[in-house]
């Protein structure tokens, strides 16, 4: 990706991270690792996967996990074919950027459950 693109996409996922942090982006759990948001226009799936990359460490090479993020845009909430997907497996430093949107979205989850479970005790 060219670093004016790059540089677009960085500025755009800061918007989404203060818009989710801010709590006007409400995302919802899919299963453990994944999450969507949806609007009237488009919906966005933020996903969380395990990989395996070799790390060089004293001269010694070691096999280790490390996770990796994969956003998707989709044109309409029904429609399957996403209109933009970003690997931060294939760029470290977008994964980085796709990993503090993620922290960001499992902080509000968090925060919003615990909220609801409150709620159900008694005063």
């Amino acid at each position: 990706m060219p670093n004016e693109q790059q540089a677009e996409l960085f500025s755009y996922i800061d918007k989404i991270v203060e818009s989710t942090r801010g709590g006007k982006m409400v995302w919802v759990k899919a299963n453990p690792t994944t999450f969507t948001w949806m609007s009237p226009r488009g919906r966005m799936v933020l996903q969380r996967l395990d990989g395996q990359r070799r790390v060089v460490r004293n001269n010694i090479t070691q096999i280790v996990t490390a996770p990796h993020y994969i956003l998707s845009a989709f044109e309409h909430p029904q429609v399957q074919l996403a209109r933009l997907t970003i690997n931060g497996a294939e760029n470290e430093e977008i994964n980085v950027k796709l990993e503090s949107l993620y922290n960001a979205i499992i902080s509000l989850v968090d925060k919003t459950g615990l909220d609801f479970l409150k709620s159900l005790l008694p005063p």
